[in-house]
């Protein structure tokens, strides 16, 4: 799947993959150890394009985009958390 042209459902990058949860709204997931999923990021579209707004930070910087859409968000996402 090209995750350029995601149009919903579940994209999969290994542990990390992308949820839908609308069209305007999606969620980066990660898969831990115990199998559990955690919110890793919420993808919002606004009108400038898709915000990644992380789960762990609770500052200005939580923020991130504006990206294409919710599947380069996950890219984004998920080079840190595999590395």
């Amino acid at each position: 799947m090209d995750i350029n042209n995601w149009g919903g459902g579940e994209l999969n990058m290994g542990e990390v993959y992308l949820e839908s949860e609308g069209e305007k709204v999606a969620v980066i997931v990660r898969k831990v150890g115990s199998g559990q999923p955690v919110r890793v990021a919420t993808v919002y579209l606004m009108t400038d394009g898709w915000h990644a707004k992380s789960a762990d930070l609770h500052t200005r910087h939580a923020w991130s985009g504006p990206y294409g859409s919710p599947a380069e968000a996950l890219a984004s996402f998920a080079m840190p958390i595999s590395a």
